[in-house]
């Protein structure tokens, strides 16, 4: 691997790190702090550390400067993101509801089975102005 991609990964994967403690400590609190229900406090914690990892994948991970072409990376990745949302908010239920895995727990499994389509998604997402422009 070249250099520059090895440290695109090193920053994808260090995004993710600050994204999922961001959005596990939302979670938690909106849960066991402000007494919402465990899947109403995950769509709120998701949508607003979604917002942060959109910001940090585009200017820091994928060094993406160029405002003029945000509206289709905002799109594709609010696609992306519901997508996302309704997979993980499904999962999430099937595991406390049904295998009685503590909420926490089953988010943990999740976003790790869910780390390599995030990736690709989301580097094809932010690169595509590049392709456009060629």
């Amino acid at each position: 691997m070249k250099k520059k991609k090895i440290l695109k990964v090193v920053r994808f994967f260090s995004a993710g790190i600050i994204s999922t403690i961001f959005g596990f400590s939302m979670l938690y609190a909106f849960t066991e702090y402000i007494g919402i229900h465990y899947l109403l406090s995950f769509v709120m914690s998701f949508i607003i550390s979604d917002i942060f990892s959109f910001v940090i994948k585009k200017f820091w991970v994928f060094e993406e400067k160029n405002i003029k072409e945000a509206k289709l990376q905002i799109f594709l990745y609010l696609v992306l993101s519901i997508m996302y949302l309704i997979t993980n908010t499904g999962l999430l239920l099937i595991g406390v509801e049904y295998l009685h895995i503590h909420y926490l727990i089953i988010q943990a499994v999740v976003i790790f089975l869910l780390l390599m389509p995030n990736y690709v998604l989301s580097q094809k997402i932010f690169i595509v102005q590049k392709i456009q422009q060629r």
